[in-house]
């Protein structure tokens, strides 16, 4: 695997499938998640992608836009660490900063 992922952004992906699927379909809810970890492997093959958030937290953190969801992972890692998968919308800053302490 050329990628890891945090306790919090696995919970946070599966918090996502429920709430698809309670929401939307248990099909639209598979679907998502799988494209989500799709996405893992393609950032872990090509850690370059993505861009920064100056206005969210400092470069250690690049962004991924997978739907409405971005994925927030240590892009200097070997192998990359994805830790965080976060509706756009949210206010990113406190759940950030709570998760690189």
């Amino acid at each position: 695997m050329n990628y890891t992922i945090t306790r919090q952004a696995e919970e946070d992906v599966e918090a996502i499938g429920n709430y698809i699927a309670v929401n939307w379909s248990l099909d639209r809810a598979l679907r998502i998640v799988w494209e989500i970890r799709q996405e893992f492997r393609k950032l872990g093959e090509t850690p370059g992608l993505g861009h920064f958030r100056d206005d969210v937290c400092d470069r250690r953190l690049k962004f991924w836009l997978i739907h409405s969801f971005l994925i927030a992972f240590r892009w200097e890692a070997q192998p990359i660490d994805i830790v965080a998968v976060i509706h756009g919308a949210r206010d990113l800053g406190p759940i950030l900063e709570e998760r690189m302490e």
